[in-house]
């Protein structure tokens, strides 16, 4: 084993840029020796600390508190690094496993949306739903997908990744009254009943509801048709209508497999 390394071996031995080398010597942290034509030359107590920066780094310590550890390295400082690494695995193993159940729950909740058939008008009892909410006025689809976009970047700490929750639409008030049904008032998320934080809650009660496949245009008819069943079934509506996206953008390129939910509160 050599006692000292060139910089472009140090380099490509850990992946770490020379420019990164050189912030850490600017840091003290690293101290290369120089040969006789200039040249960094790097011993094996700098591979030795390399080897700490790594790991450190990639547990999330911030340089600072690294070069605080190797400043004033004893065993009791190591003792005490220790404990804060194990309290930071076990955080990322909360957090892993929090992510392995909502994958979880998203496939199994995709795998029942596709083996769905769409059926006619059903009437039935919703629970209260809570969710996530972003108001703001928009038409169909490319204006819909870029608001739920922008409701997911609100909350990406609540929501792992987009598709995660069922998404849906309420279609304006305004709009229904004027025979419109592609003009939106809002955009949420549906999150899990055990969630504390929420902004917005979809009200428990009684739904008249219709399952389509296929492209968004079919709202255009079918939201009137729920509208006079619940007229012919001597029901007022209780709320404007809201799609429920089942499958969509987010799990296919193909709108032939999307699969919307269009749901109307009754009373």
């Amino acid at each position: 084993m050599k006692d000292f390394y060139k910089i472009g071996e140090i380099s490509r031995l850990y992946g770490i840029g020379a420019d990164s080398l050189r912030y850490y010597e600017e840091l003290g942290i690293l101290r290369p020796r120089r040969d006789v034509n200039g040249y960094r030359m790097y011993s094996i107590q700098d591979v030795s600390r390399l080897n700490i920066i790594r790991d450190l780094r990639q547990l999330g310590f911030s340089m600072g508190r690294i070069k605080e550890y190797l400043d004033h390295q004893t065993v009791a400082s190591t003792l005490g690094l220790l404990q804060e690494e194990q309290h930071l695995v076990g955080r990322q193993i909360e957090a892993l496993s929090a992510l392995q159940q909502n994958l979880s729950r998203r496939a199994d909740t995709l795998r029942q949306s596709q083996a769905l058939s769409p059926d006619g008008i059903r009437r039935v009892f919703l629970p209260q739903r809570k969710c996530l909410k972003l108001s703001e006025n928009v038409c169909r689809d490319a204006e819909v997908d870029f608001l739920i976009k922008k409701l997911q970047k609100r909350h990406e700490d609540k929501l792992y990744i987009l598709g995660n929750n069922a998404i849906g639409a309420s279609v304006s008030p305004e709009g229904v009254e004027k025979g419109i049904y592609n003009l939106f008032d809002a955009v949420f998320f549906i999150l899990p009943d055990e969630t504390e934080d929420f902004d917005f809650v979809l009200q428990a009660g009684e739904y008249l509801t219709l399952t389509y496949r296929g492209g968004y245009h079919q709202s255009l008819r079918l939201i009137p048709q729920l509208l006079e069943e619940a007229g012919r079934r001597g029901l007022r509506a209780a709320t404007s209508p809201i799609e429920i996206y089942r499958i969509d953008n987010h799990e296919t390129a193909n709108p032939e497999e999307y699969l919307t939910e269009i749901q109307l509160g009754v009373e």
